[in-house]
């Protein structure tokens, strides 16, 4: 018997729910992030939401891009006091 989970793992793809269980999200929050098109790119096999493990990849690199900007407080010149 074919094991649908080694397929998508083969082909480099992750369901909805291995998604969510991967950045610890609800399933709503990903349909949510779907709505609003915030989330990774994602691609429907039928009725079966699936996300590209490049896209994935490609959408937490933006992630870790737009946290990593300067610290404003910095810029205005505020300081903690130190």
């Amino acid at each position: 018997m074919i094991d649908p989970a080694r397929l998508r793992e083969r082909a480099g793809v992750l369901t909805e729910e291995e998604l969510a269980a991967m950045l610890e999200k609800d399933t709503r929050t990903l349909r949510d992030w779907r709505n609003k098109r915030i989330g990774p790119k994602w691609l429907n096999a039928g009725r079966t939401v699936m996300y590209r493990l490049s896209s994935l990849y490609e959408w937490l690199e933006n992630q870790e891009a737009r946290s990593a900007g300067p610290d404003p407080r910095v810029e205005d010149g505020y300081t903690d006091g130190a």
